[in-house]
């Protein structure tokens, strides 16, 4: 699935969308139980600009990688570089400020099984005049954040 093409939502056109492990496994595995909804909310925010970690892009290469073999986890690091050479897509690399920052969030979230990576998501999306507003997930974790997670929730 190519991620920068189709037509954007009319409404928040601007702000970002923050692009988790769980939305992308959905997109990019057709036998994901989740791929028809996340292909149909995809085909809504296209056309705009996507924020993703480089722990995000390993863990979904990996699964995808064991999940649905080479070439499909091949296919999906053309499309993070496509979207990026785009310009839709930018790539956070996670660094000691932030992963100071995701081990708060370890800390205040203890209960919740949060993983490291969702940690440094959590840094990225909820830093100071962060522009995320909205998240791609079906991560039931990202409600802690308390920006609108969609397409819908599962996992």
């Amino acid at each position: 699935m190519n991620l920068s093409i189709m037509t954007s939502m009319s409404m928040g056109k601007n702000r970002k969308i923050f692009v988790d492990t769980s939305g992308l496994l959905a997109l990019f595995d057709r036998k994901d139980q989740y791929h028809q909804s996340a292909a149909e909310y995809y085909r809504k925010i296209s056309t705009r600009k996507k924020v993703i970690t480089n722990l995000i892009v390993a863990e979904t290469y990996t699964r995808l990688r064991q999940q649905a073999g080479f070439d499909l986890a091949m296919t999906f690091l053309a499309a993070i570089d496509a979207a990026k050479n785009s310009g839709l897509l930018d790539l956070v690399y996670s660094n000691a400020r932030i992963e100071t920052l995701s081990r708060s969030y370890l800390d205040k979230y203890h209960d919740h099984k949060l993983s490291y990576t969702d940690a440094v998501s959590f840094a990225v999306i909820l830093q100071p005049r962060s522009e995320i507003h909205e998240i791609f997930a079906y991560d039931r974790h990202f409600i802690m954040t308390k920006k609108l997670v969609c397409p819908g929730l599962g996992k």
